[in-house]
């Protein structure tokens, strides 16, 4: 037998397939990391210098798509991948083939100069170390989990400072185990989740040759995390989190009451809980979503009543989705508008792209005064049937809801956009909450106010802007929006992206709103 087949034998049980498919990144991974440890030095299957073209492509992503550099990880001199979540893939080819400098030809692969780029899930590039349970970008579970470990932590005095290479060891110094108030907040099955995320991050900060690539991506979850968790201490040193059985009977009494979808009549991912009734009796009894509102605390840093919403956002988080909005029009009028075609006749595809194209652009002019810009973008991609298919349908459902409204036809749209914030401009229904962005570097936490029964409006004198690309199969949308109270208080203006499209991978899914 020679030393491969010793050496494959023997380490076959940690590859799912009993041997490494080398079109795998996880089994390269692995693969590497075996044979350093029998070569005692870190070993790579390839090493790579990126070309000057490769380099500059991974510049200009990084600052349209608002990566950092560990999402677009070289495969050899000329080519790199695009990691993005799986769920959000069609999105990204979307804004990716509408930056200058970047064509995609039917394959859904990218060209910048004398590069290639390919988009891949990030669920299938996990960190991992030998075989162990993957450590990815977090999941909505340990996002938010992590934020109550640091928020327990910090609260009770117990010593961090932002991490850093240089500092990361203070990854040892969190229990792995969960306390009993983290427990008690994020319930058993979420708690171990966590415990797990961190018992794995520990894992691989202390293996004998750490992969700083994996270093970073955990500094930077942690981070986020402390930078929420410090703001909360700070803020609210006395309450606790609570994301348990509590936590879900007011979503789903409030969901009862309203008809909403929980996170749209309060986006708040964890509630802070003060003192005082958190019982929804009430508002069962007298089917009002008021009594469950009032439970809920209108200023930062007041606990005068029960509970405060926090909604927890990453630095580099997506935008608010907006995919259930058409739920509220009639299911037949949307499947028929954003059905895809099965005509296979590419021209008469373009005829009625033309035809739809020439509806969508009379929304072109100003309204109130806010100006809508039109604008039709030309590109080098290849020009394929399945993108024909996906632009019909996503122009047909845009001119449905151009439609909605006649005599306004930009409320339709506003409300798409206030939606994709978790403000319901129907309804109306929503308690004041907070949003609190972290930070990679561990700075304090961002804080924005959303008021109770919040308004939304464009803001004044500026743009909505669609953009359509030729050859893509979307179209993306773009505004300044503004937020205002029940007094007519309004927050700073801020700009937002929604795109109409279907799936990249299923052209013939229906078409929707991310």
């Amino acid at each position: 037998m020679s030393i491969f087949d010793k050496f494959f034998t023997k380490f076959a049980y940690k590859f799912d397939k009993g041997y490494p498919d080398m079109n795998n990144a996880q089994d390269v991974l692995l693969l590497e990391s075996l044979i350093s440890e029998v070569i005692g030095e870190k070993f790579s299957l390839e090493e790579v210098d990126a070309t000057e073209d490769l380099l500059d492509g991974i510049e200009l992503l990084k600052k349209e798509l608002k990566l950092t550099d560990e999402y677009f990880p070289l495969i050899n001199t000329k080519k790199a991948k695009i990691l993005v979540p799986k769920k959000e893939r069609p999105e990204f080819n979307d804004v990716v083939a509408s930056i200058e400098g970047f064509t995609k030809d039917s394959n859904n692969v990218f060209k910048f100069k004398n590069s290639t780029f390919l988009l891949k899930p990030i669920e299938q590039n996990k960190i991992k170390k030998e075989g162990e349970a993957s450590i990815p970008n977090t999941n909505t579970d340990e996002k938010e989990g992590l934020v109550v470990v640091f928020y327990e932590l910090l609260k009770n005095e117990n010593s961090f400072q932002s991490f850093n290479k240089d500092n990361i060891t203070q990854l040892n110094d969190i229990p792995s185990t969960p306390s009993k108030s983290v427990a008690t907040a994020l319930g058993s099955e979420v708690s171990s989740v966590v415990s797990t995320w961190i018992q794995n991050a520990k894992n691989i900060l202390n293996s004998d040759n750490p992969d700083s690539k994996y270093i970073k991506l955990i500094i930077e979850e942690l981070n986020n995390a402390y930078a929420t968790g410090k703001v909360l201490a700070s803020s609210y040193p006395d309450s606790r989190a609570i994301r348990d059985e509590s936590f879900e009977s007011i979503r789903n009494t409030a969901k009862l009451i309203t008809g909403l979808p929980q996170d749209k009549w309060n986006p708040g991912d964890i509630y802070l809980y003060h003192e005082g009734n958190i019982s929804t009796a009430s508002s069962k009894e007298q089917l009002s979503i008021g009594p469950i509102n009032d439970l809920f605390n209108d200023e930062w840093g007041v606990t005068d009543k029960p509970l405060t919403a926090i909604s927890l956002k990453k630095e580099q988080a997506q935008p608010g989705r907006a995919k259930t909005f058409v739920n509220r029009f009639p299911k037949e009028d949307v499947d028929a508008q954003g059905g895809i075609t099965q005509e296979n006749d590419i021209k008469i595809v373009q005829e009625e792209i033309n035809k739809e194209r020439t509806k969508a652009e009379s929304i072109k002019g100003e309204y109130g005064g806010i100006n809508v810009i039109y604008d039709i973008k030309e590109s080098n991609n290849k020009e394929s049937l399945k993108n024909k298919r996906r632009k019909l349908a996503s122009l047909k459902l845009f001119n449905y809801l151009l439609n909605v409204t006649p005599q306004a036809p930009l409320s339709t749209f506003l409300g798409m956009f206030a939606y994709g914030e978790g403000l319901d401009q129907e309804k109306k229904v929503n308690p004041t909450f907070f949003k609190l962005t972290g930070s990679n570097k561990g700075a304090d936490a961002s804080i924005k106010r959303y008021p109770r029964g919040a308004t939304v409006e464009f803001e004044d004198n500026s743009s909505f802007i669609i953009q359509d690309s030729i050859n893509s199969g979307g179209i993306v949308m773009k505004a300044t929006i503004k937020v205002s109270d029940e007094n007519n208080i309004s927050q700073k203006p801020y700009t937002l992206n929604k795109a109409i499209r279907t799936s990249a991978s299923n052209e013939f899914s229906s078409v929707g709103i991310v």
